[in-house]
């Protein structure tokens, strides 16, 4: 899970995955991307709702 977030360029270690779930969220959150460039919203979109969903998935423990 780490591996996936360092991929997004959100730096974890050890117990801070929550937090970088939190962040991961804000960076690509819909509403920070420019209104003019839809394909910039679109992939913000995207991206957003695959960390929404990857932090649906880890066990309960890690969040």
């Amino acid at each position: 899970m780490a591996s996936i977030l360092r991929a997004l360029g959100i730096p974890v270690q050890g117990g801070e995955v929550k937090a970088a779930f939190k962040q991961a969220l804000l960076k690509f959150h819909p509403d920070r991307v420019s209104r003019n460039d839809l394909y910039q919203q679109v992939k913000a979109e995207e991206t957003f709702k695959f960390i929404s969903h990857l932090k649906e998935k880890l066990p309960r423990f890690l969040c």
